[in-house]
């Protein structure tokens, strides 16, 4: 993921979301059998403040992530 465009805290932009799904083979300690584990992870692209300046190629692998779509974001600080 690339923050180098998020200059300012607190930040209100655009990004391209992309989704890959990994897949495991593991045992389940309850019944000894195999099974395939998959686990969904989504992954963001560069941070810009304009919808009209998000780059027009896929940041990612088209082969391993899916382009789910823009989304808009805010970073704000944490407030403890």
């Amino acid at each position: 993921m690339d923050y180098s465009a998020v200059k300012k805290i607190p930040f209100k932009g655009y990004t391209r979301a992309y989704e890959t799904t990994a897949r495991r083979l593991v045992t389940d300690p309850e019944t000894g059998k195999e099974v395939v584990l998959e686990e969904k992870t989504v992954r963001f692209g560069e941070f810009v403040e304009d919808k009209e300046n998000l780059p027009d190629y896929h940041e990612y692998d088209v082969a391993a992530y899916k382009h789910v779509g823009i989304v808009k974001i805010s970073i704000e600080p944490d407030e403890e």
